[in-house]
């Protein structure tokens, strides 16, 4: 789960993939912040309330009348991201720190209570980076990074969108409760020559 705040540049390659790929498919490469020797807050809000406002329905009752239970909808969506860098010493040592506030809540089409009230997946993702660099010399620049996910989901309900409903009371036992995700890295860039660049 990327923190879209720690970000300062996304490249997508979506044919033609270098040799580095192992395998098929779009290639992402993402350039974090590093901080830089003024201060920057930069903060971003997002979000959608649901009610079909957002999407559309091509439901009708041809498609009721065959067996089909619903559609999945958008109850509520929200995205907050923010971060805050600068210089720690100027010329010499700067720091980013970013945070992000992701909730996805959806509505499962084909799944209901007992009650009749609609199975609600709810997932949270609380995102935090801490980012240094430091510019050893002209040719020689370090970099450390830690990134930590929360994640949280109360609902895990499979939909089955055609026939027998699915109920969210049997799947409402399939929790993911804030497991551990973590990436910390270092690395070191150097520029021996004009000619040579080593990480």
């Amino acid at each position: 789960y990327v923190d879209n705040a720690a970000i300062q540049e996304s490249t997508y390659q979506s044919s033609n993939v270098t040799a580095e790929a192992s395998g098929g498919g779009m290639m992402t490469n993402l350039v974090p912040k590093d901080g830089g020797n003024d201060y920057h807050l930069q903060v971003f809000a997002g979000g959608s309330g649901g009610s079909g406002f957002w999407q559309g329905s091509n439901i009708d009752t041809n498609i009721i009348k065959r067996g089909f239970a619903g559609q999945d909808a958008i109850v509520k969506i929200e995205d907050f991201d923010g971060s805050f860098g600068g210089p720690i010493k100027r010329d010499k040592l700067w720091f980013m720190l970013t945070g992000r506030d992701q909730v996805t809540f959806t509505q499962a089409g084909g799944s209901t209570y007992p009650n009749g009230a609609p199975g609600i997946q709810d997932g949270t993702i609380y995102a935090g980076t801490f980012r240094l660099t430091y510019q050893l010399n002209q040719n020689n620049k370090l970099t450390a990074f830690i990134l930590r996910n929360w994640k949280y989901k109360g609902h895990e309900i499979l939909d089955t969108g055609i026939g027998i409903p699915a109920d969210p009371s049997v799947a409402a036992t399939q929790r993911s409760k804030w497991p551990m995700y973590y990436i910390f890295q270092t690395k070191w860039t150097g520029t021996p020559t004009p000619k040579l660049v080593t990480e």
